[in-house]
């Protein structure tokens, strides 16, 4: 999608810079510098990911690139109960956060069996909504 969208405004930028641009409009610039943005947004990695290994939790992308966790300092995970973000926290043994992410991106389901996996309990499972549970949120 981003990629088309660019296409287009370099094909308006293009006929902006031939056909030449009234005074009281866009530069034909300005749709050349968005599409260049665009490519750059097509560029990034925007799959997210929790890999779990024997001895790692990674949590990517991140913007510089992943963050990367032993797996036993997981010792539990919380659900908020903001109705906007529903933040999810890991948290170490001692309470401190250890990484947040949304947890609408993951869903109850998919935390609840991350949890599972490492043996922590999860927390306000209840308060997780899901973009992939469609029409089934509590």
């Amino acid at each position: 999608m981003f990629v088309a969208l660019a296409g287009f405004m370099l094909w308006s930028a293009l006929q902006g810079l031939i056909h030449g641009t009234p005074s009281d409009a866009v530069p034909w610039w300005f749709p050349g510098l968005f599409a260049v943005v665009l490519i750059g947004i097509a560029a990034l990695p925007l799959k997210a990911y929790i890999r779990v290994d024997d001895s790692t939790v990674v949590f990517g992308p991140n913007f510089l690139g992943r963050r990367t966790f032993d797996r036993r300092d997981v010792a539990r995970i919380r659900g908020s109960s903001s109705p906007i973000t529903n933040r999810t926290v890991f948290l170490r043994s001692d309470g401190s956060t250890l990484w947040s992410t949304a947890g609408v991106l993951w869903g109850r389901a998919g935390l609840q069996s991350l949890a599972d996996y490492l043996g922590v309990p999860l927390d306000g499972a209840e308060s997780i909504r899901s973009y992939w549970d469609f029409g089934r949120w509590s």
